[in-house]
Parts: C-alpha cells; structure tokens; sequence
C-alpha cells in the first residue's frame, strides 16, 4: 500500500496525548488532527489512532515507552514519532509556544547506539515526511 491514512483524531484526542508527553509542535499536531497516523510505503508514523487499535503506532506509548524503558533513555523534551526499525527513534521536540524558535518544527534523531546529542534533520516535519514519502516513492520506482 502507497498510503494509509488512519483518520482525524479529536482535539480532546491531542489535548490528552499532549498532558501525557507534552505539547506537540504545531506542524505535527497538525498531522495529527487530520490523519491521527499514517503508513507512506514502509514507513509508519506514530499518532494517534481513533480506535487505538494499533498501538505500534500510538505516539503516547512509543514515547513513554522510549523514555523509560529503554537502555539508552529518550530525554523528557523529545516525542518519539518514528522508529527506523533499527533501533532509531526520529523525534520532534516539545513544544513550548515560541514562535520565534527557527527549530520548533524540526525533526531530529535519537540514536540508540551511542551518547552523541539529538541529531537535527529537517527544519520542518511537514517537509521530512514529504521528503521521505518522495524518496521511498522514487525508489519503489525504479525497483
């Protein structure tokens, strides 16, 4: 499948995911709102699901889960929102209202394997799932 929306989540949804973990940025709480989660290709992105049917994909759960549970612990201001399958967790940061922070929307990675900081990937989600949704879509292309 190319695409699997799993639908738009209530803001009483997002408000209680939010006391859960903390705020979610505004691009990604966006996504989360209109599509709750989503599968482009290979790749799945963690929300929330209407129905929490699928909780491999809850972003409550993988966080908490991250942050706790895990050797090398996911620090309190990142949200897990995709995990390479390799141990890798991509993550946006807490949000905490600053319109002027040039990083609010950014996407960064967390590698489980050594002690380096979060490592900045994109500047904006919207623009890193479109990236990767373009390079995976290309790739099953020319495969």
């Amino acid at each position: 499948t190319v695409a699997d929306m799993y639908g738009a989540v209530s803001e009483q949804d997002v408000l209680a995911a939010e006391a859960a973990i903390g705020a979610f940025p505004p691009e990604y709480r966006s996504f989360v709102l209109a599509v709750g989660t989503a599968a482009l290709y290979h790749r799945e992105y963690f929300g929330l699901h209407p129905r929490c049917v699928e909780r491999a994909v809850d972003v409550v759960d993988n966080t908490l889960s991250e942050r706790t549970m895990m050797e090398r612990l996911l620090p309190g201001h990142l949200i897990a929102i995709y995990n390479d399958g390799g141990g890798n967790i991509y993550c946006v940061k807490v949000d905490v209202g600053d319109d002027s922070d040039p990083h609010r929307n950014a996407v960064y990675a967390w590698w489980h394997d050594d002690d380096s900081e979060p490592q900045l990937m994109d500047e904006s989600f919207a623009h890193w799932v479109r990236s990767a949704y373009e390079e995976t879509r290309d790739w099953e292309a020319s495969n």
